[in-house]
């Protein structure tokens, strides 16, 4: 892998990692998910930089 592929996955990978600790925090369940705006959000703000980078890096 080059330079800017490894820069790329490094950032994917750190996005999912937060997207991991937000699963714990909320015990990965459903539930919570579908009802608490603030984790659904959180979520999503994550989501979406992942996207904006397979745009940016590709």
């Amino acid at each position: 892998m080059n330079e800017k592929d490894n820069r790329w996955a490094e950032t994917i990978i750190g996005y999912c990692n937060r997207i991991d600790d937000y699963l714990n925090r909320f015990d990965d369940d459903k539930e919570i998910y579908m009802s608490d705006s603030l984790y659904k959000d959180a979520c999503a703000l994550v989501i979406i930089p992942i996207v904006n980078l397979q745009i940016i890096f590709r």
